[in-house]
Protein backbone atom coordinates (compact mmCIF):
# COMPACT_ATOMS: atom_id res chain seq x y z
CA UNK A 1 0.00 0.00 0.00
CA UNK A 2 0.71 3.44 -0.44
CA UNK A 3 3.01 5.45 1.80
CA UNK A 4 -0.01 8.22 2.20
CA UNK A 5 -2.03 5.29 3.09
CA UNK A 6 -0.03 3.90 5.44
CA UNK A 7 0.17 7.10 7.25
CA UNK A 8 -2.79 8.37 6.96
CA UNK A 9 -5.07 5.42 8.03
CA UNK A 10 -5.36 4.65 12.06
CA UNK A 11 -3.34 1.42 13.16
CA UNK A 12 -6.03 -0.17 14.68
CA UNK A 13 -8.35 0.83 11.98
CA UNK A 14 -5.87 -0.83 9.34
CA UNK A 15 -5.37 -3.68 11.47
CA UNK A 16 -9.43 -4.56 12.04
CA UNK A 17 -9.67 -4.25 7.87
CA UNK A 18 -6.92 -6.41 7.28
CA UNK A 19 -8.09 -9.23 9.44
CA UNK A 20 -11.13 -9.22 7.84
CA UNK A 21 -9.86 -9.87 4.48
CA UNK A 22 -6.87 -11.81 5.93
CA UNK A 23 -8.82 -14.47 7.40
CA UNK A 24 -10.81 -15.50 4.39
CA UNK A 25 -8.74 -18.84 2.66
CA UNK A 26 -10.20 -17.72 -0.85
CA UNK A 27 -9.15 -14.83 -2.93
CA UNK A 28 -10.94 -11.68 -2.70
CA UNK A 29 -10.42 -7.98 -3.47
CA UNK A 30 -11.81 -4.73 -4.48
CA UNK A 31 -11.34 -3.07 -7.76
CA UNK A 32 -12.41 0.39 -9.03
CA UNK A 33 -13.78 1.19 -12.15
CA UNK A 34 -10.74 1.55 -14.70
CA UNK A 35 -9.37 -2.42 -12.82
CA UNK A 36 -6.80 -0.63 -10.23
CA UNK A 37 -6.96 -2.69 -7.52
CA UNK A 38 -7.86 -1.06 -4.33
CA UNK A 39 -7.75 -3.62 -1.44
CA UNK A 40 -7.12 -7.00 -1.25
CA UNK A 41 -6.11 -10.28 1.08
CA UNK A 42 -3.11 -12.39 0.51
CA UNK A 43 -4.85 -15.22 -1.03
CA UNK A 44 -5.13 -13.70 -4.55
CA UNK A 45 -1.69 -12.51 -4.98
CA UNK A 46 -0.66 -15.93 -4.13
CA UNK A 47 -3.10 -17.94 -6.28
CA UNK A 48 -1.23 -16.13 -9.27
CA UNK A 49 2.12 -15.93 -8.42
CA UNK A 50 2.99 -12.45 -7.23
CA UNK A 51 3.82 -10.38 -4.45
CA UNK A 52 0.60 -8.61 -2.42
CA UNK A 53 2.67 -5.29 -3.14
CA UNK A 54 3.01 -5.89 -6.90
CA UNK A 55 -0.81 -6.70 -6.83
CA UNK A 56 -1.92 -3.87 -5.53
CA UNK A 57 -0.44 -1.25 -7.17
CA UNK A 58 -1.78 -3.56 -10.34
CA UNK A 59 -4.45 -3.50 -12.63
CA UNK A 60 -6.80 -6.38 -13.60
CA UNK A 61 -6.94 -6.19 -17.29
CA UNK A 62 -2.55 -5.76 -17.20
CA UNK A 63 -2.75 -9.30 -15.57
CA UNK A 64 -4.91 -10.90 -17.93
CA UNK A 65 -2.78 -9.50 -20.91
CA UNK A 66 0.74 -10.77 -19.08
CA UNK A 67 -1.03 -14.04 -18.99
CA UNK A 68 -1.63 -14.39 -14.73
CA UNK A 69 -5.69 -15.71 -15.57
CA UNK A 70 -7.64 -16.45 -18.61
CA UNK A 71 -10.62 -14.15 -18.22
CA UNK A 72 -10.85 -10.90 -16.02
CA UNK A 73 -14.31 -11.28 -13.96
CA UNK A 74 -14.24 -7.48 -12.77
CA UNK A 75 -13.74 -6.01 -16.33
CA UNK A 76 -17.10 -7.67 -17.24
CA UNK A 77 -18.79 -7.28 -14.37
CA UNK A 78 -18.01 -3.52 -14.06
CA UNK A 79 -18.61 -3.29 -18.00
CA UNK A 80 -22.09 -5.04 -17.45
CA UNK A 81 -23.27 -3.75 -14.48
CA UNK A 82 -24.16 -6.96 -13.08
CA UNK A 83 -22.85 -9.79 -11.10
CA UNK A 84 -20.84 -12.30 -13.50
CA UNK A 85 -19.26 -15.73 -11.97
CA UNK A 86 -17.30 -17.61 -14.38
CA UNK A 87 -14.64 -20.64 -14.27
CA UNK A 88 -11.34 -18.75 -14.15
CA UNK A 89 -7.69 -20.74 -14.59
CA UNK A 90 -4.28 -18.92 -13.54
CA UNK A 91 -1.42 -19.64 -15.01
CA UNK A 92 -0.19 -21.34 -11.66
CA UNK A 93 -2.73 -23.66 -12.91
CA UNK A 94 -5.67 -23.24 -9.89
CA UNK A 95 -9.05 -23.15 -11.05
CA UNK A 96 -11.77 -21.16 -9.52
CA UNK A 97 -15.43 -20.20 -9.93
CA UNK A 98 -14.69 -16.59 -9.93
CA UNK A 99 -17.71 -13.79 -9.31
CA UNK A 100 -17.68 -10.30 -9.64
CA UNK A 101 -20.00 -7.87 -8.06
CA UNK A 102 -20.45 -4.69 -8.87
CA UNK A 103 -21.48 -1.41 -6.22
CA UNK A 104 -23.36 0.93 -7.86
CA UNK A 105 -24.14 4.49 -7.04
CA UNK A 106 -27.51 6.41 -7.00
CA UNK A 107 -27.28 7.12 -10.63
CA UNK A 108 -26.04 3.47 -11.67
CA UNK A 109 -22.72 4.17 -12.19
CA UNK A 110 -20.16 1.63 -11.12
CA UNK A 111 -18.01 2.77 -7.92
CA UNK A 112 -16.58 -0.77 -7.30
CA UNK A 113 -16.46 -4.17 -7.72
CA UNK A 114 -16.01 -6.84 -5.30
CA UNK A 115 -14.21 -9.75 -6.81
CA UNK A 116 -14.10 -13.41 -4.86
CA UNK A 117 -12.99 -16.85 -6.20
CA UNK A 118 -13.33 -20.07 -4.42
CA UNK A 119 -11.34 -23.29 -5.93
CA UNK A 120 -13.85 -25.59 -7.97
CA UNK A 121 -13.26 -28.65 -5.74
CA UNK A 122 -14.76 -26.52 -2.74
CA UNK A 123 -17.11 -25.02 -4.76
CA UNK A 124 -18.46 -28.12 -5.65
CA UNK A 125 -18.82 -29.51 -1.94
CA UNK A 126 -20.40 -26.68 -0.93
CA UNK A 127 -22.94 -26.70 -3.58
CA UNK A 128 -23.93 -30.35 -2.30
CA UNK A 129 -25.50 -28.18 0.39
CA UNK A 130 -27.93 -25.59 -0.08
CA UNK A 131 -26.96 -23.73 3.30
CA UNK A 132 -23.51 -23.75 3.44
CA UNK A 133 -20.71 -22.01 5.40
CA UNK A 134 -19.39 -20.84 2.29
CA UNK A 135 -22.78 -19.07 1.09
CA UNK A 136 -23.58 -17.23 4.16
CA UNK A 137 -19.66 -16.19 4.41
CA UNK A 138 -20.57 -14.66 1.05
CA UNK A 139 -23.31 -12.91 1.72
CA UNK A 140 -22.23 -11.64 4.83
CA UNK A 141 -18.81 -10.18 2.50
CA UNK A 142 -20.94 -9.16 0.09
CA UNK A 143 -23.52 -7.21 2.54
CA UNK A 144 -20.10 -5.87 4.00
CA UNK A 145 -18.90 -4.36 0.44
CA UNK A 146 -22.00 -3.45 -0.52
CA UNK A 147 -21.91 -0.79 2.26
CA UNK A 148 -18.59 0.97 1.46
CA UNK A 149 -20.32 3.49 -1.01
CA UNK A 150 -22.51 6.31 0.30
CA UNK A 151 -21.75 9.10 -1.40
CA UNK A 152 -24.20 11.52 0.06
CA UNK A 153 -22.85 10.70 3.49
CA UNK A 154 -18.77 10.55 3.25
CA UNK A 155 -16.92 11.68 0.76
CA UNK A 156 -13.95 9.62 0.00
CA UNK A 157 -11.88 10.00 -2.45
CA UNK A 158 -8.39 9.89 -0.68
CA UNK A 159 -7.69 6.03 0.29
CA UNK A 160 -7.11 6.81 3.48
CA UNK A 161 -10.87 7.64 4.11
CA UNK A 162 -11.64 4.96 2.07
CA UNK A 163 -9.88 2.42 4.70
CA UNK A 164 -12.41 4.45 7.57
CA UNK A 165 -15.35 3.86 5.94
CA UNK A 166 -14.34 -0.35 5.36
CA UNK A 167 -13.47 -0.28 9.36
CA UNK A 168 -16.54 1.40 9.82
CA UNK A 169 -18.53 -1.01 7.62
CA UNK A 170 -16.90 -4.12 9.36
CA UNK A 171 -17.88 -2.36 13.34
CA UNK A 172 -21.43 -1.52 12.26
CA UNK A 173 -23.42 -4.66 12.76
CA UNK A 174 -22.14 -5.06 16.02
CA UNK A 175 -23.26 -3.63 19.02
CA UNK A 176 -19.53 -3.00 21.01
CA UNK A 177 -18.59 0.77 21.67
CA UNK A 178 -16.93 2.41 19.34
CA UNK A 179 -14.77 5.55 19.52
CA UNK A 180 -13.65 7.98 16.86
CA UNK A 181 -10.99 10.15 17.27
CA UNK A 182 -9.46 12.88 14.70
CA UNK A 183 -8.73 16.97 14.64
CA UNK A 184 -11.92 19.22 15.29
CA UNK A 185 -13.92 19.86 12.23
CA UNK A 186 -12.53 16.50 10.25
CA UNK A 187 -16.09 14.27 10.17
CA UNK A 188 -15.84 12.65 13.47
CA UNK A 189 -20.17 12.78 13.49
CA UNK A 190 -20.44 11.68 9.60
CA UNK A 191 -18.92 8.69 10.38
CA UNK A 192 -20.70 7.98 13.66
CA UNK A 193 -24.21 8.82 11.79
CA UNK A 194 -22.95 6.17 8.62
CA UNK A 195 -22.09 3.46 11.27
CA UNK A 196 -25.75 4.11 12.52
CA UNK A 197 -27.22 3.95 9.12
CA UNK A 198 -25.14 0.82 8.26
CA UNK A 199 -26.29 -0.88 11.52
CA UNK A 200 -29.40 -2.78 12.56
CA UNK A 201 -30.13 -0.07 14.34
CA UNK A 202 -30.87 2.32 11.28
CA UNK A 203 -34.84 2.33 11.44
CA UNK A 204 -34.07 3.65 15.33
CA UNK A 205 -33.40 6.85 16.64
CA UNK A 206 -29.52 8.35 16.11
CA UNK A 207 -29.16 11.04 19.01
CA UNK A 208 -26.04 13.01 18.52
CA UNK A 209 -25.11 15.72 21.64
CA UNK A 210 -21.96 17.48 22.00
CA UNK A 211 -20.65 16.72 26.08
CA UNK A 212 -18.73 19.88 25.66
CA UNK A 213 -21.38 21.83 25.68
CA UNK A 214 -23.29 20.42 28.68
CA UNK A 215 -22.25 21.95 31.95
CA UNK A 216 -21.48 19.55 35.11
CA UNK A 217 -24.37 20.72 36.64
CA UNK A 218 -27.01 19.75 33.57
CA UNK A 219 -24.69 17.08 31.78
CA UNK A 220 -26.09 13.83 34.39
CA UNK A 221 -29.75 15.49 33.96
CA UNK A 222 -29.91 16.01 30.53
CA UNK A 223 -28.10 12.24 29.66
CA UNK A 224 -30.46 10.11 32.31
CA UNK A 225 -33.78 12.32 32.75
CA UNK A 226 -34.87 13.15 36.33
CA UNK A 227 -38.29 12.67 38.15
CA UNK A 228 -40.66 15.43 39.11
CA UNK A 229 -39.36 17.64 41.67
CA UNK A 230 -35.72 16.04 41.65
CA UNK A 231 -34.28 19.33 42.32
CA UNK A 232 -35.71 23.25 42.02
CA UNK A 233 -36.18 24.29 38.35
CA UNK A 234 -37.38 20.89 37.16
CA UNK A 235 -39.73 20.75 34.81
CA UNK A 236 -43.67 19.53 35.73
CA UNK A 237 -43.57 15.78 35.16
CA UNK A 238 -39.81 15.05 35.16
CA UNK A 239 -37.86 14.62 31.68
CA UNK A 240 -37.10 11.30 29.94
CA UNK A 241 -33.35 12.29 29.17
CA UNK A 242 -31.35 11.15 26.22
CA UNK A 243 -30.97 7.77 26.98
CA UNK A 244 -34.33 7.10 26.44
CA UNK A 245 -34.42 9.37 23.37
CA UNK A 246 -31.86 7.03 21.61
CA UNK A 247 -33.80 3.73 22.96
CA UNK A 248 -33.24 0.87 20.71
CA UNK A 249 -30.72 3.51 18.75
CA UNK A 250 -27.36 4.85 18.76
CA UNK A 251 -25.90 7.94 21.39
CA UNK A 252 -23.63 9.53 19.68
CA UNK A 253 -21.35 11.17 22.82
CA UNK A 254 -19.34 13.82 20.81
CA UNK A 255 -16.66 15.37 22.65
CA UNK A 256 -16.79 12.51 25.41
CA UNK A 257 -13.30 13.51 27.37
CA UNK A 258 -15.48 16.56 28.72
CA UNK A 259 -17.49 14.74 30.84
CA UNK A 260 -17.10 15.51 34.62
CA UNK A 261 -16.05 12.29 36.52
CA UNK A 262 -19.27 11.78 38.38
CA UNK A 263 -20.98 11.56 35.04
CA UNK A 264 -17.91 8.81 33.88
CA UNK A 265 -18.71 7.00 36.15
CA UNK A 266 -22.54 6.85 35.47
CA UNK A 267 -21.73 6.44 31.81
CA UNK A 268 -19.20 3.27 32.88
CA UNK A 269 -21.93 1.53 34.98
CA UNK A 270 -24.70 1.78 32.04
CA UNK A 271 -21.95 0.41 29.75
CA UNK A 272 -21.07 -2.30 32.42
CA UNK A 273 -24.73 -3.24 33.39
CA UNK A 274 -27.02 -1.85 30.48
CA UNK A 275 -28.87 0.09 33.38
CA UNK A 276 -29.07 3.67 34.78
CA UNK A 277 -31.36 5.43 37.04
CA UNK A 278 -32.87 9.12 36.59
CA UNK A 279 -32.00 11.52 39.14
CA UNK A 280 -34.83 11.83 42.17
CA UNK A 281 -35.75 8.00 41.37
CA UNK A 282 -34.70 4.40 43.25
CA UNK A 283 -35.93 2.92 40.33
CA UNK A 284 -33.13 1.51 37.81
CA UNK A 285 -34.03 1.65 34.04
CA UNK A 286 -32.53 -1.25 31.54
CA UNK A 287 -31.46 0.74 27.99
CA UNK A 288 -31.06 -0.81 24.58
CA UNK A 289 -28.40 1.85 23.24
CA UNK A 290 -25.42 1.57 21.30
CA UNK A 291 -22.26 4.41 22.25
CA UNK A 292 -20.73 5.52 19.61
CA UNK A 293 -18.26 8.04 21.10
CA UNK A 294 -15.67 10.68 19.50
CA UNK A 295 -12.90 13.18 20.78
CA UNK A 296 -10.25 15.36 19.67
CA UNK A 297 -8.24 15.12 22.61
CA UNK A 298 -5.33 12.22 23.31
CA UNK A 299 -7.55 9.94 25.71
CA UNK A 300 -4.12 7.86 26.61
CA UNK A 301 -2.83 11.32 28.11
CA UNK A 302 -5.51 12.17 30.19
CA UNK A 303 -5.68 8.61 31.03
CA UNK A 304 -2.27 9.15 32.60
CA UNK A 305 -3.06 12.44 33.91
CA UNK A 306 -5.86 11.03 35.72
CA UNK A 307 -8.47 13.60 34.11
CA UNK A 308 -10.59 10.53 32.31
CA UNK A 309 -11.48 7.36 33.75
CA UNK A 310 -9.15 4.66 32.67
CA UNK A 311 -11.85 2.02 32.92
CA UNK A 312 -14.32 4.02 31.09
CA UNK A 313 -11.47 4.19 28.51
CA UNK A 314 -10.93 0.50 28.30
CA UNK A 315 -14.42 0.13 28.42
CA UNK A 316 -15.10 2.42 25.47
CA UNK A 317 -12.18 1.57 23.19
CA UNK A 318 -13.29 -1.67 21.85
CA UNK A 319 -13.62 -0.50 18.75
CA UNK A 320 -11.53 2.70 17.39
CA UNK A 321 -11.96 4.66 14.48
CA UNK A 322 -8.98 7.34 13.67
CA UNK A 323 -9.81 9.79 11.20
CA UNK A 324 -6.91 11.41 9.49
CA UNK A 325 -7.08 15.63 8.89
CA UNK A 326 -7.75 16.92 5.65
CA UNK A 327 -3.80 18.22 5.14
CA UNK A 328 -3.29 14.35 5.10
CA UNK A 329 -5.79 13.89 2.31
CA UNK A 330 -5.66 16.37 -0.10
CA UNK A 331 -7.61 14.21 -2.97
CA UNK A 332 -10.96 14.73 -0.75
CA UNK A 333 -9.86 18.36 -0.56
CA UNK A 334 -11.82 19.19 -3.84
CA UNK A 335 -14.32 16.76 -3.51
CA UNK A 336 -15.32 18.11 -0.66
CA UNK A 337 -15.62 21.78 -1.94
CA UNK A 338 -17.30 20.55 -5.09
CA UNK A 339 -19.78 18.88 -2.47
CA UNK A 340 -20.24 21.78 -0.12
CA UNK A 341 -20.76 24.15 -3.26
CA UNK A 342 -23.64 22.19 -4.64
CA UNK A 343 -25.46 22.15 -1.31
CA UNK A 344 -24.97 25.38 -0.30
CA UNK A 345 -25.92 26.74 -4.34
CA UNK A 346 -29.16 24.01 -3.41
CA UNK A 347 -29.98 26.01 -0.31
CA UNK A 348 -29.84 29.85 -1.66
CA UNK A 349 -31.11 28.96 -4.85
CA UNK A 350 -28.45 29.47 -6.89
CA UNK A 351 -25.87 28.21 -9.23
CA UNK A 352 -22.57 29.66 -8.80
CA UNK A 353 -19.24 27.94 -9.93
CA UNK A 354 -15.45 27.83 -8.28
CA UNK A 355 -12.43 29.48 -10.67
CA UNK A 356 -10.03 26.77 -10.75
CA UNK A 357 -7.48 28.81 -9.78
CA UNK A 358 -9.77 29.49 -6.30
CA UNK A 359 -9.10 26.02 -5.85
CA UNK A 360 -6.23 25.02 -6.20
CA UNK A 361 -5.27 27.57 -3.83
CA UNK A 362 -7.51 24.92 -1.89
CA UNK A 363 -5.20 22.23 -2.46
CA UNK A 364 -2.15 24.52 -1.00
CA UNK A 365 -3.78 25.20 2.44
CA UNK A 366 -3.68 22.99 5.87
CA UNK A 367 -6.89 23.77 6.90
CA UNK A 368 -6.33 23.50 10.80
CA UNK A 369 -9.75 23.83 11.37
CA UNK A 370 -10.35 20.54 8.61
CA UNK A 371 -14.24 19.87 6.47
CA UNK A 372 -15.57 22.37 8.78
CA UNK A 373 -13.02 25.14 7.66
CA UNK A 374 -13.32 24.05 3.92
CA UNK A 375 -16.68 24.64 4.37
CA UNK A 376 -17.03 27.65 5.87
CA UNK A 377 -14.68 28.89 3.18
CA UNK A 378 -16.52 27.63 0.15
CA UNK A 379 -19.73 29.33 1.79
CA UNK A 380 -18.07 32.83 2.15
CA UNK A 381 -16.83 32.60 -1.63
CA UNK A 382 -20.00 31.79 -2.79
CA UNK A 383 -21.94 34.45 -0.90
CA UNK A 384 -19.23 37.21 -2.09
CA UNK A 385 -19.62 36.19 -5.88
CA UNK A 386 -20.73 39.04 -7.79
CA UNK A 387 -21.54 36.62 -10.76
CA UNK A 388 -22.14 33.16 -11.04
CA UNK A 389 -18.38 32.09 -10.90
CA UNK A 390 -16.10 32.74 -7.82
CA UNK A 391 -13.33 34.92 -9.08
CA UNK A 392 -9.42 34.45 -8.48
CA UNK A 393 -9.53 36.95 -6.12
CA UNK A 394 -13.00 36.72 -4.50
CA UNK A 395 -13.72 38.92 -1.17
CA UNK A 396 -12.77 37.19 1.78
CA UNK A 397 -8.92 36.18 0.74
CA UNK A 398 -7.14 33.39 0.40
CA UNK A 399 -6.72 33.56 -3.44
CA UNK A 400 -2.93 34.40 -4.22
CA UNK A 401 -1.57 35.46 -7.71
CA UNK A 402 0.96 32.33 -7.52
CA UNK A 403 -1.60 30.27 -7.18
CA UNK A 404 -4.20 31.97 -9.84
CA UNK A 405 -1.44 32.14 -12.24
CA UNK A 406 -0.50 28.42 -12.49
CA UNK A 407 -3.05 27.63 -14.83
CA UNK A 408 -2.77 30.89 -16.71
CA UNK A 409 -0.89 29.75 -20.17
CA UNK A 410 1.29 33.27 -19.83
CA UNK A 411 3.14 31.74 -16.92
CA UNK A 412 3.53 28.67 -18.50
CA UNK A 413 5.63 29.92 -21.48
CA UNK A 414 7.97 32.59 -18.99
CA UNK A 415 9.00 28.56 -17.17
CA UNK A 416 12.98 28.17 -17.97
CA UNK A 417 15.44 26.13 -17.50
CA UNK A 418 16.06 22.63 -18.75
CA UNK A 419 13.27 21.20 -20.54
CA UNK A 420 12.65 18.22 -18.75
CA UNK A 421 11.94 20.56 -16.12
CA UNK A 422 9.71 23.05 -18.11
CA UNK A 423 7.76 19.72 -19.42
CA UNK A 424 7.53 18.72 -15.53
CA UNK A 425 6.42 22.06 -14.56
CA UNK A 426 3.86 21.63 -17.63
CA UNK A 427 2.75 18.49 -16.80
CA UNK A 428 2.57 19.31 -12.80
CA UNK A 429 0.07 22.40 -13.82
CA UNK A 430 -1.64 20.40 -16.36
CA UNK A 431 -2.75 17.61 -13.49
CA UNK A 432 -3.76 19.67 -11.36
CA UNK A 433 -6.06 21.73 -13.60
CA UNK A 434 -7.73 18.60 -14.60
CA UNK A 435 -8.02 17.36 -11.36
CA UNK A 436 -10.24 21.05 -10.64
CA UNK A 437 -12.03 20.36 -13.44
CA UNK A 438 -13.06 17.01 -12.83
CA UNK A 439 -14.08 18.35 -8.85
CA UNK A 440 -11.64 16.62 -7.36
CA UNK A 441 -12.27 12.91 -7.94
CA UNK A 442 -9.17 11.37 -8.66
CA UNK A 443 -10.94 8.57 -10.67
CA UNK A 444 -12.37 10.54 -13.22
CA UNK A 445 -9.25 12.77 -13.55
CA UNK A 446 -7.10 9.10 -14.07
CA UNK A 447 -9.50 8.42 -16.59
CA UNK A 448 -9.20 11.33 -18.38
CA UNK A 449 -5.51 11.68 -18.64
CA UNK A 450 -5.17 8.27 -19.45
CA UNK A 451 -3.60 7.03 -16.07
CA UNK A 452 -4.06 4.16 -13.83
CA UNK A 453 -5.34 5.93 -10.93
CA UNK A 454 -2.68 4.65 -8.72
CA UNK A 455 0.00 6.04 -10.93
CA UNK A 456 -2.01 9.77 -10.60
CA UNK A 457 -1.73 9.07 -6.77
CA UNK A 458 1.69 8.99 -7.14
CA UNK A 459 2.26 11.73 -9.29
CA UNK A 460 0.31 13.94 -6.43
CA UNK A 461 1.90 12.73 -3.65
CA UNK A 462 5.40 13.71 -5.67
CA UNK A 463 3.73 17.51 -6.07
CA UNK A 464 3.14 17.57 -2.31
CA UNK A 465 6.96 16.39 -1.79
CA UNK A 466 8.02 19.23 -3.55
CA UNK A 467 5.79 22.04 -2.06
CA UNK A 468 6.52 20.87 1.31
CA UNK A 469 10.08 21.24 0.63
CA UNK A 470 9.95 24.41 -1.60
CA UNK A 471 8.39 25.79 1.79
Amino acid sequence: MSALFEEAVSRDGRKRTRQIMDKLPNPLFLADPAGNVLLSNPAVPISIGLSLDEFLTANVQECLTKGYYDISVAHEATSKKQYVSRILTTRLGGVYVASGTPILDADGRVQYTVINGIPIKEYEKANEKPDSDLDLRQRRMQRLFGGIIDGDAVVAESRAMREVIMTAVSVADCDSPVIITGETGSGKDVVAKFIHTRSRRAHKPFVPVNAAALPDTLAESELFGYEHGAFTGARPGGYAGLFAAAEGGTLFLDEVADLSPAVQAKLLRVLDTGEYRRLGSTVMRRTDVRIIAATHKDLDSLVRDGRFRNDLFFRLNVLSISIPPLRERPEDVLALAEKFRRDICAKIECNIEIDPAVLVTYIHRDWPGNARELRSQVERHILCAKSNRVPRDPAGGDGSDAAAGALDILHLFEIGGPLKDVLSRVEENYVKYMLTVCGGRVGVTATKLGLYRNALYRKLKLYREKENRGR
